[in-house]
């Protein structure tokens, strides 16, 4: 992409709107590649009396420079948004229109866009007008000064040291946020990652009206809980690849700059969400003495989500059935997680009672007063553990009518935290120590253990003991109950391609028996070059006793392998032997699986099962789990195969 359309800005601030001449402009242009070399939002602050905020992008052609407008709630913005169109990358427009200015000059509208995973130099030696291009000094052409002595100045300068800031100055103090600011807190809740709308598109095939975008490599969101010293929290946001997933850790300490806020647009313009990429990590803490100082709760909540708080009395009476809803109350009663049935299979539920009380006197008041339950599903109600007493809070929740009574639902998406008071002096100082209290451990919140035992538990929290009904016999396995099984053999491919214009999956590039020997670089169908990977394993299990042919696609193979398919297509890429190494290194491997029958007889010829989920087991805590398999197994009273079997996972 580094090839630049040379003339294209120039032409495209002149060029006539014409009917007849657009079209022949459109022939001469199909897909003009240009530089990236300012990016510009205004207003700044997004206000109701100001319009929409839009995006504006300078772009280069090597000789002369023209704005490209981002159409707001795109996925376009988004991708700028979330910092995967930086200045320095090159776009390449797959569709545009010209849109004249007051001033007379064409403006280029970005409708279809992809752009490179890599930022450059500023590429050939682009002039523009400072009257019609009023570059920020961020831009590539001021950071590349043509005059030998300024440049040097530039680059011998030091960098402009960030200012740290608290988090609650961003409501108090909001001109504390502008320019380079640094904050640094713990992180005590992390949310679920999930991948950016513009590749969520190209994986499934489905259609998007909105303006699109493609990149070279899957990027991904997530949500976390910050707590600085002061015991302030708010809502961040963190966009990047799969690595940063694995660098932002519960209950790590970092020091966060080059960040940017998401102010709402209220009245009262609270920030939404500090928002943060992978460079905005410069340092993680782990010296002791300074990871002491931030708590491992939360005492308030700053910004937009603490103003969407409502307590239980308020929810009882104005939530809307249906609706989505933040809760805040003292929990007053807990029924533990357990595993049921449903329309999807088996999860883990709890339901949790919240009063409208912040004293610790609700939890001995039983149900007085008005109250509300909330049911936490799925990987909330296995994280959770609220005692009595405990003030905490659920955002969002959906409204639901059970018994002509009002009560709440937690989602996927569900910020589970609890709220401690501020403590001040020593007895904020032991709050900071204090790591998570489970079930079961003896003293109050407030006791304050060795640093061991307070690094021991950021790092080795004691997870609650869960049971998990399974199986022991393939034939019995279903997609709510799953079978203990060992992996015998893994045949090879491990991938498919899949085509994100036509939607057709290629054929395999390599056959059962053999090694990788390359990737396809274009549809078979379609003759496109937009490929995308996508696992797809035939994996031998085995219950003990007998053996079958399993498939595994999407989050189960990624589960089996616990890799993504663009981590597999580049490992694979890099040594064609290590196909051959990851399927080696799963031969052995327990595993409990959920299974649909396909209703094929012989597994030589197809696949005899398709697995709906899979779930490692690691050794060592996979040697319970295995001894008391075996134990079952040698029992004279159930037999053999004598039904289901609990069993601590």
């Amino acid at each position: 992409m580094e090839a630049l359309s040379t003339g294209f800005c120039a032409a495209a601030l002149v060029q006539s709107l014409a009917p007849n001449e657009v079209e022949a402009w459109q022939q001469q242009w199909p897909q003009p590649t240009l530089q990236v070399v300012d990016i510009q939002r205004y207003p700044p602050v997004p206000a109701a009396s100001c319009g929409p905020s839009r995006f504006y992008v300078a772009v280069s052609d090597s000789e002369s420079v023209a704005w490209v407008v981002v159409p707001p709630c795109t996925t376009l913005e988004d991708s700028v948004a979330a910092f995967e169109i930086e200045v320095g990358c090159c776009v390449t427009l797959l569709s545009h229109a010209l849109v004249t200015a007051p001033n007379g000059l064409n403006v280029i509208v970005a409708l279809q866009v992809k752009y490179s995973n890599n930022t450059f130099r500023l590429l050939g030696q682009p002039t523009c007008a400072k009257a019609l291009f009023p570059l920020s000094a961020q831009s590539l052409l001021h950071r590349q000064d043509t005059d030998a002595k300024a440049h040097r100045a530039v680059v011998t300068a030091p960098q402009r040291p960030s200012h740290s800031i608290a988090i609650r100055d961003f409501m108090e103090a909001p001109q504390r946020a502008l320019g380079n600011w640094c904050v640094t807190a713990r992180v005590v809740w992390k949310g679920r990652a999930y991948p950016l709308n513009s590749h969520v598109s190209r994986f499934n095939g489905s259609s998007d009206t909105r303006c699109g975008v493609a990149g070279g490599s899957p990027r991904f969101v997530f949500r976390c809980l910050l707590v600085d010293e002061h015991s302030d929290a708010m809502v961040a946001v963190f966009f990047g690849g799969e690595a940063l997933g694995e660098r932002v850790r519960l209950h790590g300490c970092y020091r966060l700059a080059q960040g940017m806020v998401k102010w709402g647009s209220g009245e009262n313009g609270a920030p939404i969400e500090l928002q943060f990429v992978e460079k905005s990590i410069e340092e993680e803490l782990t010296a002791d003495d300074i990871r002491r100082m931030f708590p491992f709760h939360a005492s308030v909540l700053v910004g937009e989500v603490a103003q969407q708080l409502r307590s239980v009395l308020v929810v009882i009476e104005t939530a809307q059935v249906g609706g989505y809803v933040s809760v805040v109350g003292t929990v007053v009663a807990v029924q533990s997680s357990t595993q049921i049935t449903t329309k999807r299979g088996r999860v883990w539920r709890s339901v949790v009672t919240l009063a409208n009380s912040t004293d610790d006197s609700a939890a001995m008041r039983g149900s007085s007063g008005p109250f509300v339950e909330v049911t936490l599903w799925g990987e909330v109600a296995e994280t959770v553990e609220p005692a009595l007493g405990e003030r905490w809070v659920f955002h969002p929740c959906v409204v639901q009518l059970f018994q002509h009574r009002k009560t709440l639902s937690s989602l996927t998406s569900t910020m589970a935290v609890k709220l401690v008071p501020r403590e001040s002096g020593g007895k904020h100082a032991a709050l900071a120590t204090a790591p998570p209290r489970w079930e079961g451990e003896e003293g109050g919140a407030d006791a304050a253990p060795t640093t061991g035992s307070a690094d021991e538990a950021v790092h080795n929290p004691q997870v609650p003991q869960k049971y998990m009904q399974l199986v022991l016999d393939l034939e019995e396995a279903s997609p709510t109950l799953p079978v203990l099984t060992r992996v015998q053999e893994v045949v090879p491919p491990l991938l498919d391609w899949f085509c994100t214009k036509c939607n057709q999956t290629q054929q395999r590039v390599v056959t059962a028996g053999n090694t990788a020997t390359g990737f396809p670089t274009a549809c078979a169908h379609c003759r496109a070059t937009q490929l995308c990977p996508t696992l797809h394993l035939c994996v031998w299990l085995s219950d003990g006793l007998c053996a079958g042919l399993a498939a595994f696609h999407g989050c189960a193979a990624e589960s089996l392998l616990e890799a993504s398919p663009a981590e597999v297509a580049r490992c694979v890429e890099r040594e064609v032997s290590l196909a051959a190494e990851m399927c080696d290194r799963l031969v052995g491997l327990p595993v409990l699986v959920w299974l649909l029958p396909c209703g094929v007889v012989d597994g030589f010829d197809a696949p005899q099962f398709t697995v709906t989920n899979c779930k490692r087991i690691p050794y060592t805590s996979g040697c319970h789990t295995l001894g008391s398999a075996i134990d079952t197994l040698a029992s004279p009273i159930d037999g053999m195969h004598g039904g289901a079997a609990d069993f601590a996972v």
